[in-house]
């Protein structure tokens, strides 16, 4: 198997101490995640993906500003075989149905701060599942409520290593995605290259992902 969420993030939960990420931002204590915590997590929402019908090579479009569940999404979306596309939180106005379409997308994970937009564009492109952090929204599926529900006994997705893992949007119009695959020896995003490096992430203050 080649799969960067297995191959790295769950090898190192093998060691249950292992911390991934130290989580500062709004809070008077840290947050310790340990990469247990993200197998954990993210085998769960990879559980959660394939119950609302995402298979092998879909893509998913997060919008996410920076927070434990973006590495949730991103590692759940590997292990299911589906293909992360990570874009800015919060795209220009008039920027998101183009970058929604270009993405290819068919399932969308979003925060609520862009979820009024998102609704007005969604109709015009390919999304036909849209899943909501934080919070309960008609429409919507219940990232948290189904994530907790999902069985954390799932077989990732037997990736190979030429395969799509990863698609970064680009910043400039007009500019075509960036394709990562599994077998690469980095992405490009220190908040998963560093995980390669065997490094921990210190999160201080709320930034984009990307």
């Amino acid at each position: 198997m080649t799969n960067f969420a297995v191959d790295v993030v769950d090898l190192r939960a093998l060691n249950p101490k292992q911390t991934a990420v130290v989580w500062h931002a709004d809070r008077p204590l840290p947050l310790f995640i340990t990469f247990r915590d993200l197998k954990i997590r993210s085998d769960k929402t990879a559980q959660m993906l394939i119950d609302q019908g995402v298979r092998p090579g879909d893509r998913v479009l997060i919008l996410l500003p920076l927070c434990p569940e973006w590495w949730e999404c991103v590692l759940g979306c590997m292990k299911a075989g589906a293909v992360p596309v990570l874009d800015d939180a919060m795209p220009p106005p008039g920027d998101l149905t183009e970058r929604v379409r270009l993405s290819g997308a068919s399932t969308l994970i979003a925060s609520v701060h862009i979820a009024e937009r998102i609704e007005e564009v969604v109709v015009r492109t390919s999304v036909s599942c849209k899943i909501g952090v934080g919070w309960e929204r008609e429409g919507w599926v219940d990232y948290d409520r189904r994530v907790s529900l999902a069985s954390p006994c799932f077989d990732p997705f037997p990736a190979r290593a030429d395969d799509v893992c990863l698609v970064l949007m680009p910043e400039a119009p007009q500019t075509q995605p960036i394709v990562c695959r599994h077998g690469d020896k980095r992405f490009g995003v220190h908040l998963l290259d560093a995980f390669r490096q065997d490094q921990t992430i210190e999160v201080r203050t709320h930034a984009t992902a990307g």
